[in-house]
């Protein structure tokens, strides 16, 4: 085969992308996660902006030492967050550029990805941030805000547990029913 021959067959394969032979609903469903995703990755990235210049400024500032070794934690734990959100989003396949069963089969790896992220919550966005802010209250002797924040990030613990059981778990269910009907045809 020369080069010219894998040069026409590159050119002339078989290219089977359209998303419209996905069912509605999914299309529906992969549309309303997409925007999802893009919003929290969004408003993590804004507010990760604005709270390591504040928390340096912060650590550099305040007294006593428990709080400034708090403050400057934060800052670690606020890069963690944002790392970890674009480490999975490489996960994510760009549609157009595979043929259809292959671009949902990535899809559904890139959902298991986000449902992994959503379950392992606690270790990559609780805790980084948790310790460090729990710290610089008791550090300002601001017992009742240390004790305020357990509540608030229970509710994004169980936020996130539930995200990841009602919404996607069922959209991953339904990829992978796209995916049986286009193995059988």
């Amino acid at each position: 085969m020369t080069d010219n021959d894998i040069k026409s067959l590159w050119q002339h394969r078989s290219y089977d992308g359209d998303i419209s032979k996905v069912s509605a609903q999914v299309r529906h469903a992969i549309g309303k996660f997409e925007k999802g995703i893009k919003i929290r990755d969004n408003a993590e990235i804004i507010v990760a902006v604005i709270l390591i210049p504040v928390f340096s400024v912060v650590a550099y500032y305040v007294q006593p030492l428990l709080s400034r070794i708090g403050a400057f934690l934060t800052i670690p734990g606020v890069l963690i967050i944002v790392f970890t959100l674009r480490r999975v989003k490489q996960y994510r396949p760009v549609y157009g550029r595979l043929p259809l069963k292959e671009y949902l089969e990535r899809y559904r790896l890139y959902m298991e990805k986000q449902m992994q992220l959503l379950m392992k919550v606690v270790w990559w966005y609780l805790l980084p941030c948790a310790i460090p802010i729990t710290l610089f209250f008791i550090g300002q002797e601001r017992y009742f805000f240390a004790l305020l924040v357990l509540p608030f990030y229970f509710y994004v613990y169980r936020l996130n547990r539930w995200t990841a059981e009602h919404e996607i778990r069922p959209l991953i269910d339904q990829l992978d029913q796209e995916i049986a009907e286009l193995d059988q045809s």
